[in-house]
């Protein structure tokens, strides 16, 4: 039997099945021609390749070709030489590598030729330096002729872009292989026209040399006629090669027509040999379909076959027959739409069109439900809703300009096909081009088939902007650059430590784009190509190139894409779900649109639809909600287990577990509902806790205290229970966060979010009641008045849609639709459309009325006023009931209430009060010094700087920078700046320094000595350029010299002490003065201020006039009189100046104060006019506490209390509707006004102590107030020693009249210590918050900071600190000061006498640690008896 040949088609790589004939009996006469041919033509270009590479230009003389740039040639006719030479070696190489590989895959596969390999592997190497060299060279080239277009630094970047990312060319060769597997049905065509085309090669061999086949071959071989170089089987080849990746492309491009030649994977030997056959080949040719590619043609394979089917047991046949029934089965829809592992399908024109007109199957089902019975439901369809068949057209007509567009901005990121593709016309041009070369376009197909959704997402949108896009430059202001949170305009470094919380995937991403951004680019300015001026505001050029024809623009980031973009998006990456899509929203905006419009099933996507997940999910999408995790399984997952008791003789075992159902959300950054949301969230600690955090800077701007920050705990052990320490398992910490980001199913693409964490209070509750509590406060946030307005967020989509009446289907308005009220917003404010709400109770009742809590009310109105200041302009006066119309007005002013230039007290601002909104993503509580007191500590900048408390640092101290702008810090976070400035100067000056920099007020033991060895470095001239210059050599250890000594290191701690009562006093009075609600009481304090203000400039200014020595002389003498040492501390001479300048503008009216510039314009105010002001009497709620309080005035509440009582809601009073409406029109705007300026804090506890009421006082009828009813723990409360009752001490007003008596000729000084109506400026220990702690009308749970007047013992405690103040100089004012309550009186024999111990008092009250305050409005100086009788009983209480 005659061998056969050994030979491969080059077409399928089906074996030969002919006889071999030809040299050693390997191959048949054709193959022996052709491996010849082959051997032939890469030997030829072998030679002409060594002659090339051995008279290269010049220029590559002595520079290796992988490591040349180009960089150095302007000249264009050097670089078209350079691109001439290059081409040409890179054509010879590419024809030598393919035909060395053809010659030994085709002709010798089973061989192993290490020797060729090699040399191959040196080919390929060589060409792909030769390749990359080529694309340095095109880069060049574009950027010396296209340097001075518009659009050649975006495509630069492109192109950077893809360099980047390129792949491999081992790995690039597998995805070809990949992609002709995936598309056989769209190549196999070609393939079959290949196979005739050598088929007919083979046949006309045959017939023209039989005869001479075994005699002439050499001969035949060697000459120059058919058989020698005039065919060059390579070039078929390439030829067929290039012509699958064109039609490749064609089809991608939907540019041809859908191949239907055949339907047969080439792995399948039959379908191969079926194509072989063909009725012009030759009969031996004609091989059985069963046949596989290595048998000979003839029937022996099916005998064979048979032969083994005979011989095979029953069972054998068994299992064969039911293999086979097997196969046969046909795979159900779902399995046939998934497809194989792997496989990529690309829909023609028809199948797309079928898919939108018949819809697709969803993962899941949508439902409706009864409305006379919700549990009852229906499934309406498992599928998308069918679009129109004009609107199908549409979209039909659109896809091939999307794909052509798509395929226009992958051309961007090739620098080789750029110039190619701005020549040409059209995409079948730009095909046609023969220098578009074959790995080129194989790179373009393998992008084609799968390209990136970033991508295809910007040629949705080219669609849209190709006709409406001006071409001239237009500028697009960015967000102004703001300030982070906790520095100032003009500091370089944090004046608070803030807690930043960044994912591991967020910095991750950050290294990644600093990695890849240019050296010479900040990383706040490099936002697409755009020219930053000073202020970072950037001018985005919109920059258009034409490619193939068509115009590409620089998509911008900020730009939105619009509805039609996405709905194309949708349609063409129909295997992609929202959960990706979201990614490539550019703006919370654009995201939410999405949101809407998938909730109402405009988008025919099956893989959308898992958006919505449940009714209870969808409600919270629709009105900006968005969560992305939660867990809700708390109530099955908290147990509390124990065994044993003594009375068993078992000793107790206990296993407890404790969780907690959490949300994790998203919310619109800066958004005025997410700010009211947020801040009515802190306000309902007693239920849920909330922690937010800044999507752009990753900045903490709300969480609740560590203690309560848990989600999981656990106990177990021997005993009792409540004996054992609750180990936490699982709380809100970074961990939390990066492991949340890495379980969620999706991101966003841009950064104006909230990130939103929100938590049970109590563990083992149902979710539901989490979801409730949420969605009670999205209410409230969004200000729901009607049941419709559920709608409101997405009215502005929602106005633009209508629902199909045939389909069902949300499809856009037409325009001649427009107005006609068919809109579905339209049909959801008609008047046949019903709102009905259900409960998931086990009845499952339903009502028609909205729920009251469901609902947004007068009384959330008048709390939104206190709370949003800057919505002030939302509602109308007439709006605010009389009862809260004071409250509100207060408010206000307080609102307007802005620090001083200098001194330390406040002062009316100019500004108007709707300046305040715009501290973005700032709550209205998180203003002011109050609030950066407790939350941020001390700011060391000022005591470095040995500053005043409210002085500002000025600009050359600090130097101006902009967000984001390094400065010279290496630490991630604002928290490590201080720790990080230690660690700096200690290891310049070679000492070790282990203290906090930023000493926490909370900290019990700070650790003084290793602060002053901070500032001693701060302070040594040698470290001034520490900052700019961290190569500081290291010196030997050493102390400061001047701070060895202990006593020194104590002045140092009393300097640090003396800036802490300061800064608490100035945060203090700050808070105390906005949350003061007595009518009148604002302008009355800012005018005091600026009197004060005034004569400070006047004694400063004038510190040589005639006037001075005896102004400084009586200040001394007074201080030598109370036995003052100057020196105690710095602020004591200018505590002493005050007191003086203040009691002199009473006693003194012809002062050259009142004569001077500064003071002339308060010379008449109404301070001095004290027998006037005598006359006005304070209209203010009593100060007595709840034990002193007349028991008739309780009658009214203790009524109601008793009736909730009975009604069985116990102490929960809200739980019922007997709470008198009109009393919730005082307590909410009131309490939150005492919240915002930090007077309340929310309590995370839901138990509380007493209640907030509404009581009318029998001398004031008719003008209600806020108290709160402590009676109940009042008993159980004691004074603590050595504190005394008031009440016992004798009027103040008889001891006047005994001295009187005495001295006829005395004068007499009344003070009154300011206080708020509400509460004294007495400050509460954080353990002893528990006894003030109250519940107002809706449930929430509050503690005070500071003592309420209507905790038992108030009056206790104002008498028993003005007593402590007082007794430091009892021995020098002892017969002179007399102290009842919060009232002193001062006599004096004459009244010189009182000036001077009224000006002590005044002294004693206001010095250190500077809380106490004297209300001159409402204190008399240097009056006589008489007045003193005159004064009406109000002003003794």
């Amino acid at each position: 039997m005659a061998p056969q040949c050994q030979a491969l088609y080059v077409s399928d790589e089906r074996r030969c099945s002919e006889e071999a004939t030809n040299v050693n009996a390997l191959f048949c006469s054709f193959h022996a021609r052709q491996v010849y041919s082959l051997y032939k033509g890469y030997k030829r270009r072998g030679a002409q390749l060594d002659a090339l590479q051995k008279d290269p230009p010049s220029y590559f003389a002595d520079r290796p070709i992988h490591k040349v740039t180009f960089d150095d040639i302007d000249d264009q006719d050097t670089l078209k030489t350079l691109h001439a030479f290059l081409f040409k070696q890179n054509g010879l190489l590419d024809r030598c590598i393919r035909a060395r590989k053809l010659h030994h895959s085709r002709f010798y596969a089973l061989e192993l030729d290490y020797g060729h390999q090699h040399y191959l592997d040196h080919l390929i190497s060589e060409k792909h330096n030769v390749s990359r060299a080529l694309e340095r060279l095109e880069r060049r080239t574009a950027e010396v002729l296209y340097k001075q277009q518009q659009w050649f630094g975006w495509v630069r970047n492109l192109e950077d872009d893809e360099e980047k990312e390129r792949d491999a060319e081992k790995k690039k060769i597998k995805q070809e292989a990949a992609l002709f597997k995936r598309h056989w049905k769209d190549v196999s065509a070609r393939v079959d026209r290949l196979r005739q085309k050598e088929n007919d090669k083979r046949q006309a061999e045959y017939l023209e040399k039989v005869w001479e086949e075994r005699n002439k071959f050499e001969e035949e071989l060697n000459a120059e006629g058919e058989g020698g170089e005039e065919w060059d089987p390579i070039e078929d080849v390439v030829e067929d090669e290039r012509g699958s990746y064109i039609d490749l492309i064609r089809r991608f491009l939907w540019l041809a027509e859908p191949i239907t030649a055949s339907t047969e994977e080439p792995a399948s030997a039959g379908a191969a040999e079926a194509a072989e056959a063909d009725a012009s080949s030759p009969k031996k040719e004609n091989v059985a379909p069963q046949a596989t590619a290595v048998q000979s043609p003839s029937k022996e394979p099916a005998t064979s076959q048979a032969l083994v089917e005979m011989n095979k047991s029953k069972n054998a046949k068994k299992k064969a027959r039911q293999k086979a029934k097997a196969l046969e089965v046909k795979p159900s829809p779902q399995e046939l739409s998934k497809g194989k592992p792997g496989e990529v399908h690309i829909e023609t024109p028809d199948e797309v069109r079928t898919r939108l007109r018949e819809g697709t199957t969803m993962c899941g089902v949508l439902q409706t439900f009864d409305p006379e019975d919700p549990s009852k439901t229906e499934i309406v369809t498992d599928k998308t809703f069918p679009l129109a068949d004009d609107e199908v057209e549409t979209l039909m007509k659109q896809i091939p300009d999307i794909k052509q567009l798509l395929f226009c901005r992958l051309l961007l990121g090739y620098a080789t096909l750029l110039p190619v593709a701005l020549r040409a016309e059209n995409v079948d041009e730009f095909l046609a081009d023969p220098s578009v070369t074959n790995a080129e376009l194989r790179d373009l197909c393998l992008k084609m088939e799968q390209p990136g959704l970033q991508q295809l997402r910007d040629a949705c949108a080219d669609l849209g902007r190709e006709d409406d896009e001006p071409e001239e430059d237009e500028i697009a202001p960015a967000a102004s650059a703001e300030a982070p949170a906790g520095r100032t305009k003009f500091t370089s470094r944090p004046m608070y430590p803030v807690k930043n919380v960044k994912t591991k995937r967020e910095k991750e991403i950050k290294e990644k784009r600093e990695k890849t951004m240019p050296d010479n680019m900040d990383s706040t300015t490099f936002v697409d190509f755009g020219d930053v001026d000073d202020q970072q505001q950037y001018r985005i050029k919109k920059i258009r190139v034409k490619v193939c024809g068509r115009f590409i623009y620089n998509y911008p980031s900020e730009k939105a894409m619009s509805r039609g973009g996405w709905l194309q998006f949708s349609i063409i990456a129909k295997d992609c779900s929202l959960f990706q899509a979201v990614s490539l929203a550019r703006s919370w905006d654009e995201f939410f649109e999405l949101n809407i419009l998938t909730c109402n099933h405009y988008f025919p996507a099956a893989q959308w639809a898992s958006w919505i997940r449940s009714i209870t999910h969808e409600q919270l999408l629709q009105v900006g909600f968005i969560p992305y995790f939660q867990m809700d399984k708390a109530a099955h997952m908290t147990s509390h287990h124990q065994t044993g008791s003594r009375a068993h003789g078992q000793r107790r075992t206990h296993h407890a577990v404790e969780t907690r159902n959490f949300v994790c959300a998203h919310m619109k950054r800066n958004d005025p509902v997410t700010r009211r949301w947020i801040q009515y969230a802190v306000m309902e600690s007693y239920k849920m806790a909330i922690m937010v955090r800044d999507g752009r800077t990753g900045n903490v701007i709300v969480e609740p205290p560590q203690e309560h920050k848990w989600l999981i705990r656990t106990k177990s052990g021997v005993g009792r229970a409540s004996r054992s320490e609750w180990q936490i398992v699982k709380e809100i910490d970074d961990k939390f966060w990066d492991e949340i980001d890495r379980f969620r199913e999706w991101h966003l693409g841009f950064k104006d979010y909230y990130d939103i964490v929100v938590w049970d209070i109590e563990s083992g509750e149902h979710y539901s009641s989490l979801y409730n509590s949420i969605q009670e406060l999205l209410i409230r946030a969004l200000r729901f008045r009607d049941p419709k307005d559920f709608y409101k967020p997405a009215e502005h989509v929602l106005r633009t849609l209508t629902r199909d009446e045939h389909l069902s289907r949300a499809r856009d308005l037409r325009p001649d639709e427009w107005g006609q009220g068919k809109s579905i917003w339209d049909w959801i404010h008609s008047d046949g459309t019903r709102m009905r709400y259900f409960s998931r109770g086990s009845d499952g009742s339903h009502r028609e009325e909205a729920p009251p809590q469901l609902l947004y009310k007068q009384e959330d109105m008048l709390e939104d006023q206190v709370l949003f200041p800057w919505d002030r302009s939302l509602w109308t006066n007439e709006e605010i009931p009389e009862t809260a119309s004071k409250i509100i007005a207060v408010a206000k002013k307080a609102a307007d209430l802005a620090p001083a230039n200098s001194g330390h007290e406040l002062m009316l601002a100019d500004a108007d009060a709707e300046s305040n909104g715009g501290e973005e993503g700032v709550l209205a509580s998180q203003t002011g010094k109050m609030h950066n007191f407790e939350h941020h500590g001390l700011d060391l900048n000022r005591w470095i700087n040995d500053l005043d408390t409210d002085e500002e640092l000025s600009d050359t101290e600090y130097q101006q920078i902009s967000e984001g702008e390094d400065d010279g810090s290496e630490w991630e976070s604002d928290e490590e700046y201080a720790e990080g400035v230690i660690e700096e100067l200690s290891e310049a000056a070679g000492v070790t320094i282990r203290g906090r920099w930023v000493d926490d007020h909370n900290e019990k033991e700070p650790r003084w000595q290793d602060m002053v060895m901070a500032l001693e470095l701060w302070e040594d001239p040698s470290l001034s350029n520490l900052r700019e210059n961290k190569a500081v050599g290291h010196r030997p250890p050493r102390l400061p010299p001047t701070m060895t000594s202990r006593g020194e290191i104590e002045d140092m701690k009393e300097e640090w002490e003396l800036f802490i009562d300061r800064t608490r006093a100035s945060s203090f009075k700050e808070a105390w003065h906005k949350a003061d609600l007595e009518a009148g009481a604002q302008e009355k304090y800012a005018e005091t201020q600026k009197i004060m203000k005034a004569y400070v400039d006047f004694f400063a200014k004038g510190t040589k006039g005639p006037w001075a020595p005896g102004m400084l002389e009586r200040q001394f003498m007074l201080m030598m009189l109370l036995e003052v040492d100057p020196g105690v501390h710095r602020r004591v001479k200018r505590d002493m100046t005050f007191a003086n300048a203040m009691i002199t503008c009473f006693f003194q009216r012809d002062s050259p104060f009142f004569s001077s510039e500064e003071g002339s314009p308060w010379k008449n105010s109404a301070l001095f006019d004290q027998e006037g002001r005598a006359k006005v009497i304070p209209d203010v709620r009593s100060s007595h506490s709840n034990r002193t309080r007349s028991v008739f005035q309780w009658e009214g509440w203790d009524k109601i209390r008793h009736e909730v009582m009975k009604s069985g809601n116990g102490a929960f009073l809200w739980a019922s509707d007997k709470y008198p409406q009109d009393w919730k029109y005082i307590t909410r705007p009131t309490i939150a006004h005492l919240y915002r300026h930090g007077l309340l804090a929310p309590r995370y506890k839901p138990e509380y102590s007493g209640c907030a009421v509404v009581l009318e006082e029998p001398a004031r009828p008719g003008k209600p107030e806020l108290y709160f009813d402590f009676r109940e723990d009042a008993q159980e409360m004691k004074p603590r020693q050595p504190m005394q009752d008031p009440s016992k001490v004798a009027p103040l007003l008889d001891t006047a009249r005994d001295y009187v008596s005495k001295n006829p000729d005395a004068y007499f000084s009344f003070m009154r210590i300011w206080s708020a109506p509400h509460f004294w400026p007495l400050m509460l220990g954080y353990d002893n918050r528990d006894g003030t702690s109250f519940a107002d009308d809706i449930g929430r749970t509050w503690e005070w900071k500071f003592v309420p007047k209507d905790m038992p013992f108030s009056e206790w405690s104002i008498h028993h600190a003005l007593r402590l103040r007082l007794n430091e100089y009892e021995k020098k004012i002892d017969g002179k000061v007399f102290l009842k309550g919060d009232k002193v009186l001062v006599v004096g024999k004459n009244r010189e006498m009182c000036r001077n111990y009224s000006t002590i008092a005044y002294f004693a009250l206001t010095t250190r640690p500077w809380r106490l305050e004297v209300d001159v409005w409402k204190s008399f100086f240097g009056v006589k008896l008489g007045f003193l009788e005159g004064l009406d009983e109000v002003w003794w209480e």
